[in-house]
């Protein structure tokens, strides 16, 4: 996979040691050198590194999407952050700074396949969307009443695998606490919700490496992802409760 890293304070830095492993890396030190290097050659990916994101993100990104509609492939725009971060306009998809190539790869699969709906929201969480209330319905059948057991099961095994995931990662129990994530996801993705399932992969993935920055960092995005679908969740149970 090839990275096009726009880092200024990077710029004599290894490009292999900028991107996860598996990736080859190439910096840029602003946003105008980084649209000569795509002038030159193909990049799956362009991401942003540094401590805020460079001036001039939704004009460069302008710039390339009017390119690619002259038949270019299309190279999404991503933001590695340590924390969460508002709607960067421009920007297609946030990864928390500990990122790793399967979710990098997972990142761009998801955004390759809806590029369209694909945009980073609120709390930092790579989605598309965060959660799609629809599909979850149609996954069921429409069945009100399995609706609302599902969603009602969700919220009292979420919060207590939520609670547990900070014991955990508290007493540096890394080993339970990727077998905790990896269930979480399973629940998340029964929900047909990909942006949260992502980061509790990406948080399953960081406990597995023993990174404990990497679960922190991994585990606030998830909470904070979680709590974003809640009022679409509740709204979904009360209209489903309404039918039975």
């Amino acid at each position: 996979m090839r990275l096009l890293i726009v880092d200024g304070e990077n710029t004599a830095a290894d490009p292999a040691g900028l991107g996860p492993e598996g990736t080859i890396a190439v910096i840029a030190g602003s946003l105008a050198e980084a649209e000569e290097a795509l002038s030159l050659q193909r990049f799956d990916a362009v991401l942003l590194r540094g401590p805020a994101p460079p001036d001039g993100v939704a004009e460069f990104a302008s710039r390339l999407r009017e390119r690619e509609r002259k038949g270019t492939t299309r190279t999404p725009i991503l933001l590695a952050s340590s924390e969460a971060r508002e709607h960067q306009p421009g920007i297609d998809a946030l990864l928390i700074e500990h990122f790793d190539l399967a979710t990098l790869q997972e990142t761009l699969d998801r955004l390759n396949r809806s590029p369209g709906s694909a945009n980073p929201s609120a709390n930092g969480a790579p989605v598309s969307p965060n959660f799609d209330p629809e599909e979850f319905a149609a996954h069921l059948g429409h069945d009100p009443g399995l609706i609302v057991e599902i969603i009602d099961l969700f919220f009292v095994e979420c919060g207590q695998q939520l609670t547990d995931l900070h014991d955990r990662l508290a007493a540096e129990d890394y080993e339970r606490l990727s077998r905790i994530a990896h269930t979480l996801k399973g629940s998340l993705s029964s929900l047909q919700a990909p942006g949260a399932r992502a980061l509790a992969q990406q948080l399953e993935n960081a406990a597995k490496r023993r990174d404990a920055a990497g679960c922190d960092s991994s585990l606030q995005y998830l909470e904070n992802s979680i709590e974003a679908m809640r009022p679409q969740l509740l709204a979904l149970r009360a209209s489903s409760e309404g039918l039975l």
